[in-house]
């Protein structure tokens, strides 16, 4: 059970790279502005950044949808 788990993530990994690449790739070729969020923890002090106000709320979304996953899976 847990080296499937462990395949999986791994698997995931690389699928998230390989469509970073196809963006990179066959993205727009006119200018576009990206926007970026990043959240992080070191020990327990949660560290941020973001391009704007939109990447924030965005990335904001995610880690409670993540944290709300991480919360089901501990009571299974």
């Amino acid at each position: 059970m847990q080296e499937d788990l462990v395949l999986i993530g791994v698997f995931l990994v690389f699928v998230g790279i390989f469509l970073i690449f196809l963006g990179a790739f066959f993205g727009p070729k006119e200018n576009v502005k990206t926007e970026w969020g990043f959240f992080g923890l070191i020990g327990p002090v949660p560290i941020g950044f973001w391009s704007s106000k939109k990447a924030f709320i965005f990335t904001i979304g995610v880690i409670i949808i993540l944290v709300l996953v991480l919360i089901l899976m501990k009571k299974w």
